[in-house]
Protein backbone atom coordinates (compact mmCIF):
# COMPACT_ATOMS: atom_id res chain seq x y z
CA UNK A 1 0.00 0.00 0.00
CA UNK A 2 1.33 3.41 -0.96
CA UNK A 3 1.88 6.12 1.65
CA UNK A 4 0.08 9.43 1.24
CA UNK A 5 1.08 12.52 3.24
CA UNK A 6 -1.75 14.88 4.20
CA UNK A 7 -0.95 18.28 5.74
CA UNK A 8 -3.37 20.10 8.03
CA UNK A 9 -2.51 23.66 8.97
CA UNK A 10 -2.89 24.71 12.58
CA UNK A 11 -5.48 27.24 11.41
CA UNK A 12 -7.49 24.44 9.79
CA UNK A 13 -8.06 23.13 13.31
CA UNK A 14 -8.50 26.51 15.01
CA UNK A 15 -9.53 29.11 12.49
CA UNK A 16 -8.56 32.76 12.82
CA UNK A 17 -10.98 34.66 15.02
CA UNK A 18 -12.43 31.55 16.65
CA UNK A 19 -12.38 31.04 20.40
CA UNK A 20 -9.47 28.75 21.33
CA UNK A 21 -11.69 25.94 22.64
CA UNK A 22 -11.50 22.15 22.40
CA UNK A 23 -15.07 22.13 21.06
CA UNK A 24 -14.09 24.32 18.08
CA UNK A 25 -11.09 22.12 17.32
CA UNK A 26 -13.19 18.94 17.37
CA UNK A 27 -15.79 20.58 15.12
CA UNK A 28 -13.16 21.62 12.56
CA UNK A 29 -11.53 18.19 12.66
CA UNK A 30 -14.93 16.59 12.07
CA UNK A 31 -15.26 18.46 8.77
CA UNK A 32 -12.02 16.86 7.51
CA UNK A 33 -12.47 13.36 8.95
CA UNK A 34 -14.80 11.87 6.26
CA UNK A 35 -12.33 12.72 3.48
CA UNK A 36 -9.40 11.41 5.52
CA UNK A 37 -11.27 8.19 6.30
CA UNK A 38 -11.92 7.55 2.59
CA UNK A 39 -8.24 8.08 1.79
CA UNK A 40 -7.22 5.75 4.62
CA UNK A 41 -9.00 2.85 2.92
CA UNK A 42 -6.73 3.15 -0.12
CA UNK A 43 -3.52 4.60 1.31
CA UNK A 44 -1.33 4.40 4.36
CA UNK A 45 -1.91 7.92 5.67
CA UNK A 46 0.72 10.09 7.33
CA UNK A 47 -1.09 13.16 8.67
CA UNK A 48 1.14 16.11 9.53
CA UNK A 49 -0.14 19.29 11.09
CA UNK A 50 0.72 22.82 12.11
CA UNK A 51 0.32 24.01 15.68
CA UNK A 52 0.48 27.83 15.68
CA UNK A 53 -2.88 28.55 17.34
CA UNK A 54 -2.55 25.59 19.70
CA UNK A 55 0.91 26.37 21.05
CA UNK A 56 -0.20 30.00 21.28
CA UNK A 57 -3.13 28.89 23.45
CA UNK A 58 -0.78 26.94 25.73
CA UNK A 59 1.63 29.88 25.89
CA UNK A 60 -1.19 32.22 26.96
CA UNK A 61 -2.29 29.77 29.66
CA UNK A 62 1.37 29.46 30.66
CA UNK A 63 1.69 33.23 31.15
CA UNK A 64 -1.64 33.56 32.95
CA UNK A 65 -0.69 31.30 35.85
CA UNK A 66 1.85 33.12 38.01
CA UNK A 67 2.21 30.47 40.72
CA UNK A 68 4.95 28.53 38.90
CA UNK A 69 7.76 29.40 36.53
CA UNK A 70 6.57 29.31 32.88
CA UNK A 71 7.31 26.12 30.96
CA UNK A 72 9.81 26.46 28.08
CA UNK A 73 8.45 26.71 24.56
CA UNK A 74 9.79 23.31 23.43
CA UNK A 75 7.70 21.61 26.14
CA UNK A 76 4.62 23.57 25.02
CA UNK A 77 5.25 22.47 21.42
CA UNK A 78 5.37 18.85 22.57
CA UNK A 79 2.13 19.35 24.51
CA UNK A 80 0.47 20.78 21.40
CA UNK A 81 1.56 17.73 19.37
CA UNK A 82 0.01 15.45 21.95
CA UNK A 83 -3.20 17.50 22.07
CA UNK A 84 -3.68 17.65 18.30
CA UNK A 85 -2.63 14.03 17.81
CA UNK A 86 -5.07 12.89 20.48
CA UNK A 87 -7.96 14.85 18.95
CA UNK A 88 -7.23 13.52 15.46
CA UNK A 89 -6.91 9.96 16.74
CA UNK A 90 -10.17 10.22 18.69
CA UNK A 91 -12.06 11.53 15.67
CA UNK A 92 -10.54 9.19 13.08
CA UNK A 93 -10.81 6.04 15.20
CA UNK A 94 -14.56 6.56 15.45
CA UNK A 95 -14.95 6.08 11.68
CA UNK A 96 -16.12 2.67 10.39
CA UNK A 97 -13.47 0.37 8.88
CA UNK A 98 -10.71 2.73 10.02
CA UNK A 99 -7.27 1.13 10.37
CA UNK A 100 -5.37 1.66 13.65
CA UNK A 101 -4.44 5.29 14.34
CA UNK A 102 -1.16 6.14 16.07
CA UNK A 103 0.00 9.54 17.34
CA UNK A 104 3.74 10.17 16.97
CA UNK A 105 5.63 12.79 18.98
CA UNK A 106 8.46 14.28 16.90
CA UNK A 107 11.72 15.90 17.98
CA UNK A 108 14.23 17.91 15.96
CA UNK A 109 17.87 18.33 16.89
CA UNK A 110 19.01 21.96 16.72
CA UNK A 111 22.16 23.87 17.53
CA UNK A 112 21.95 25.75 20.85
CA UNK A 113 24.11 28.45 19.24
CA UNK A 114 21.71 29.11 16.36
CA UNK A 115 21.27 32.93 16.32
CA UNK A 116 17.65 32.47 15.21
CA UNK A 117 16.77 31.69 18.84
CA UNK A 118 17.65 35.29 19.74
CA UNK A 119 15.07 36.64 17.29
CA UNK A 120 11.97 34.40 17.08
CA UNK A 121 9.96 34.98 13.90
CA UNK A 122 7.07 32.48 13.87
CA UNK A 123 3.93 34.07 15.26
CA UNK A 124 1.71 31.85 17.41
CA UNK A 125 -1.68 32.26 19.02
CA UNK A 126 -4.57 34.59 18.25
CA UNK A 127 -4.51 37.84 16.28
CA UNK A 128 -5.10 40.92 18.44
CA UNK A 129 -7.09 44.05 17.73
CA UNK A 130 -5.17 47.37 17.60
CA UNK A 131 -6.58 48.49 20.95
CA UNK A 132 -5.13 45.34 22.59
CA UNK A 133 -1.74 45.62 20.91
CA UNK A 134 -0.27 48.54 22.85
CA UNK A 135 -0.71 47.00 26.30
CA UNK A 136 0.72 43.66 25.18
CA UNK A 137 3.61 45.33 23.38
CA UNK A 138 4.50 47.30 26.50
CA UNK A 139 4.37 44.21 28.69
CA UNK A 140 6.18 41.69 26.51
CA UNK A 141 7.93 43.57 23.71
CA UNK A 142 7.30 43.31 19.99
CA UNK A 143 8.92 44.23 16.73
CA UNK A 144 7.92 44.02 13.12
CA UNK A 145 9.86 41.81 10.72
CA UNK A 146 12.23 43.54 8.34
CA UNK A 147 13.68 46.31 10.50
CA UNK A 148 16.96 45.91 8.62
CA UNK A 149 15.39 45.34 5.23
CA UNK A 150 15.80 47.83 2.40
CA UNK A 151 12.01 48.03 2.06
CA UNK A 152 9.50 47.55 4.87
CA UNK A 153 5.79 46.98 4.40
CA UNK A 154 3.84 49.54 6.43
CA UNK A 155 0.24 50.66 6.65
CA UNK A 156 -0.51 54.08 5.19
CA UNK A 157 -2.07 55.22 8.47
CA UNK A 158 1.33 54.73 10.16
CA UNK A 159 3.20 57.00 7.74
CA UNK A 160 3.89 60.72 7.83
CA UNK A 161 5.17 62.99 5.07
CA UNK A 162 8.83 63.93 5.38
CA UNK A 163 9.42 67.65 4.67
CA UNK A 164 11.79 68.26 1.75
CA UNK A 165 14.38 69.90 3.99
CA UNK A 166 14.79 66.73 6.05
CA UNK A 167 16.86 63.78 4.85
CA UNK A 168 15.95 60.12 5.18
CA UNK A 169 18.46 59.96 8.02
CA UNK A 170 16.58 62.78 9.76
CA UNK A 171 13.33 60.90 9.22
CA UNK A 172 14.70 57.65 10.60
CA UNK A 173 16.09 59.51 13.61
CA UNK A 174 12.72 61.19 14.25
CA UNK A 175 11.04 57.78 14.36
CA UNK A 176 13.69 56.37 16.70
CA UNK A 177 14.99 58.89 19.23
CA UNK A 178 13.96 62.40 18.27
CA UNK A 179 10.24 61.67 18.62
CA UNK A 180 10.77 60.27 22.11
CA UNK A 181 12.71 63.40 23.12
CA UNK A 182 10.09 65.65 21.50
CA UNK A 183 7.29 64.07 23.54
CA UNK A 184 9.28 64.62 26.72
CA UNK A 185 9.89 68.26 25.80
CA UNK A 186 6.16 68.74 25.20
CA UNK A 187 5.21 66.96 28.41
CA UNK A 188 7.68 69.14 30.30
CA UNK A 189 6.17 72.26 28.69
CA UNK A 190 9.61 73.67 27.85
CA UNK A 191 9.50 77.36 26.89
CA UNK A 192 11.76 80.37 26.46
CA UNK A 193 11.70 81.23 30.16
CA UNK A 194 13.03 77.84 31.26
CA UNK A 195 16.37 76.60 32.47
CA UNK A 196 16.51 73.04 31.12
CA UNK A 197 18.61 70.21 32.52
CA UNK A 198 19.17 67.02 30.51
CA UNK A 199 20.72 64.02 32.27
CA UNK A 200 22.11 61.34 29.95
CA UNK A 201 23.40 62.61 26.60
CA UNK A 202 22.92 59.61 24.37
CA UNK A 203 21.01 60.17 21.11
CA UNK A 204 17.71 60.84 22.94
CA UNK A 205 19.30 63.22 25.45
CA UNK A 206 21.22 65.00 22.69
CA UNK A 207 17.98 65.52 20.78
CA UNK A 208 16.20 66.71 23.93
CA UNK A 209 18.75 69.52 24.14
CA UNK A 210 18.39 70.32 20.43
CA UNK A 211 14.61 70.51 20.78
CA UNK A 212 14.84 72.60 23.95
CA UNK A 213 17.02 75.00 21.98
CA UNK A 214 14.43 75.07 19.21
CA UNK A 215 11.73 76.01 21.71
CA UNK A 216 13.92 78.85 22.93
CA UNK A 217 15.01 77.55 26.35
CA UNK A 218 16.89 80.22 28.30
CA UNK A 219 19.73 77.96 29.41
CA UNK A 220 20.49 74.30 28.59
CA UNK A 221 22.59 72.17 30.93
CA UNK A 222 23.83 68.67 30.15
CA UNK A 223 25.17 65.93 32.42
CA UNK A 224 26.77 62.66 31.33
CA UNK A 225 29.29 60.06 32.44
CA UNK A 226 31.33 60.40 29.23
CA UNK A 227 33.36 63.51 28.38
CA UNK A 228 33.04 62.61 24.67
CA UNK A 229 29.28 63.18 24.82
CA UNK A 230 29.68 66.52 26.56
CA UNK A 231 32.18 67.58 23.91
CA UNK A 232 29.82 66.54 21.12
CA UNK A 233 26.89 68.45 22.64
CA UNK A 234 29.08 71.54 22.86
CA UNK A 235 30.23 71.07 19.26
CA UNK A 236 26.62 70.79 18.06
CA UNK A 237 25.81 74.04 19.84
CA UNK A 238 22.88 72.57 21.78
CA UNK A 239 24.35 72.88 25.30
CA UNK A 240 25.35 75.98 27.28
CA UNK A 241 26.89 74.22 30.28
CA UNK A 242 28.05 70.63 30.63
CA UNK A 243 29.13 68.59 33.65
CA UNK A 244 30.45 65.11 34.23
CA UNK A 245 28.07 63.07 36.36
CA UNK A 246 30.91 62.42 38.82
CA UNK A 247 31.17 66.13 39.69
CA UNK A 248 30.66 66.66 43.43
CA UNK A 249 27.67 68.72 44.55
CA UNK A 250 25.96 68.94 41.16
CA UNK A 251 22.50 69.91 42.48
CA UNK A 252 24.05 72.88 44.31
CA UNK A 253 26.12 73.88 41.27
CA UNK A 254 23.03 73.79 39.05
CA UNK A 255 20.99 75.71 41.64
CA UNK A 256 23.60 78.48 41.74
CA UNK A 257 23.88 78.62 37.95
CA UNK A 258 20.11 78.83 37.43
CA UNK A 259 19.23 80.90 40.52
CA UNK A 260 17.26 78.12 42.14
CA UNK A 261 17.38 75.02 39.96
CA UNK A 262 16.23 73.79 36.58
CA UNK A 263 12.68 74.69 35.64
CA UNK A 264 12.51 71.48 33.62
CA UNK A 265 14.77 68.46 34.12
CA UNK A 266 14.68 65.54 31.71
CA UNK A 267 16.29 62.24 32.63
CA UNK A 268 17.25 60.29 29.53
CA UNK A 269 19.68 57.97 31.30
CA UNK A 270 17.30 55.42 32.78
CA UNK A 271 19.80 55.26 35.63
CA UNK A 272 18.79 55.52 39.30
CA UNK A 273 21.51 58.07 40.10
CA UNK A 274 20.62 60.09 37.00
CA UNK A 275 16.94 60.15 37.89
CA UNK A 276 17.70 61.27 41.43
CA UNK A 277 20.04 63.99 40.16
CA UNK A 278 17.34 65.29 37.81
CA UNK A 279 14.83 65.42 40.66
CA UNK A 280 17.14 67.06 43.20
CA UNK A 281 18.37 69.64 40.65
CA UNK A 282 14.88 70.88 39.81
CA UNK A 283 13.62 74.23 41.09
CA UNK A 284 10.64 74.63 43.38
CA UNK A 285 7.43 74.06 41.38
CA UNK A 286 9.57 72.62 38.57
CA UNK A 287 8.84 69.69 36.25
CA UNK A 288 10.85 66.46 36.11
CA UNK A 289 10.35 64.28 33.02
CA UNK A 290 11.51 60.66 33.17
CA UNK A 291 12.21 59.42 29.64
CA UNK A 292 14.92 56.77 30.15
CA UNK A 293 13.51 53.25 30.29
CA UNK A 294 13.64 50.49 32.94
CA UNK A 295 15.28 50.40 36.35
CA UNK A 296 14.25 52.01 39.64
CA UNK A 297 14.77 55.21 41.60
CA UNK A 298 14.57 55.90 45.34
CA UNK A 299 14.13 59.32 46.90
CA UNK A 300 12.79 61.02 50.00
CA UNK A 301 9.18 61.81 49.16
CA UNK A 302 8.93 64.79 51.50
CA UNK A 303 12.40 66.31 51.13
CA UNK A 304 12.93 65.67 47.40
CA UNK A 305 9.40 65.99 46.04
CA UNK A 306 6.59 67.35 48.18
CA UNK A 307 8.35 70.14 50.08
CA UNK A 308 9.65 71.57 46.78
CA UNK A 309 6.27 71.17 45.01
CA UNK A 310 8.05 69.35 42.18
CA UNK A 311 6.08 67.41 39.59
CA UNK A 312 7.29 64.09 38.11
CA UNK A 313 6.07 63.20 34.62
CA UNK A 314 6.62 59.90 32.84
CA UNK A 315 6.97 60.14 29.06
CA UNK A 316 7.11 57.18 26.69
CA UNK A 317 7.74 57.40 22.90
CA UNK A 318 5.39 59.67 20.91
CA UNK A 319 2.37 59.76 18.60
CA UNK A 320 2.16 60.04 14.82
CA UNK A 321 0.58 63.47 15.23
CA UNK A 322 3.46 64.76 17.35
CA UNK A 323 6.02 63.05 15.11
CA UNK A 324 4.69 65.02 12.15
CA UNK A 325 4.64 68.21 14.21
CA UNK A 326 8.23 67.52 15.27
CA UNK A 327 9.33 67.21 11.64
CA UNK A 328 7.81 70.59 10.78
CA UNK A 329 9.19 72.26 13.92
CA UNK A 330 12.71 71.07 13.10
CA UNK A 331 12.35 72.44 9.59
CA UNK A 332 11.13 75.81 10.87
CA UNK A 333 13.93 75.97 13.44
CA UNK A 334 16.52 74.83 10.86
CA UNK A 335 17.76 72.16 13.24
CA UNK A 336 18.90 68.89 11.69
CA UNK A 337 19.04 65.66 13.74
CA UNK A 338 21.47 64.21 11.19
CA UNK A 339 24.16 66.47 12.62
CA UNK A 340 24.24 64.19 15.68
CA UNK A 341 25.02 61.11 13.56
CA UNK A 342 28.65 60.23 14.20
CA UNK A 343 28.95 56.87 12.46
CA UNK A 344 27.42 55.31 9.36
CA UNK A 345 27.59 51.61 8.51
CA UNK A 346 26.46 49.29 5.75
CA UNK A 347 24.09 46.41 6.53
CA UNK A 348 27.04 44.01 6.35
CA UNK A 349 28.66 45.99 9.17
CA UNK A 350 25.59 45.84 11.44
CA UNK A 351 27.49 43.88 14.10
CA UNK A 352 30.11 46.62 14.32
CA UNK A 353 27.36 49.25 14.54
CA UNK A 354 25.71 47.58 17.51
CA UNK A 355 29.03 47.03 19.26
CA UNK A 356 29.84 50.73 18.92
CA UNK A 357 26.42 51.73 20.25
CA UNK A 358 26.90 49.44 23.23
CA UNK A 359 30.17 51.21 24.07
CA UNK A 360 28.36 54.55 24.37
CA UNK A 361 31.29 56.37 22.77
CA UNK A 362 29.33 57.74 19.83
CA UNK A 363 26.38 59.86 18.88
CA UNK A 364 23.62 58.42 16.74
CA UNK A 365 24.63 55.42 14.65
CA UNK A 366 22.81 54.58 11.40
CA UNK A 367 22.84 51.71 8.94
CA UNK A 368 22.51 52.99 5.39
CA UNK A 369 21.61 51.17 2.19
CA UNK A 370 23.43 51.81 -1.09
CA UNK A 371 21.78 54.32 -3.43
Amino acid sequence: MKTLVVALGGNALLQRGEALTAENQYRNIASAVPALARLARSYRLAIVHGNGPQVGLLALQNLAWKEVEPYPLDVLVAESQGMIGYMLAQSLSAQPQMPPVTTVLTRIEVSPDDPAFLQPEKFIGPVYQPEEQEALEAAYGWQRDGGHAEYLLAEEKDLILLPDALSYEDGAFISCGVGTAYEGILRGEVSGSDNVLVVGLGPVGMMAMMLAKGRGAKRIIGVDMLPERLAMAKQLGVMDHGYLATTEGLPQIIAELTHGGADVALDCSGNAAGRLLALQSTADWGRVVYIGETGKVEFEVSADLMHHQRRIIGSWVTSLFHMEKCAHDLTDWKLWPRNAITHRFSLEQAGDAYALMASGKCGKVVINFPD
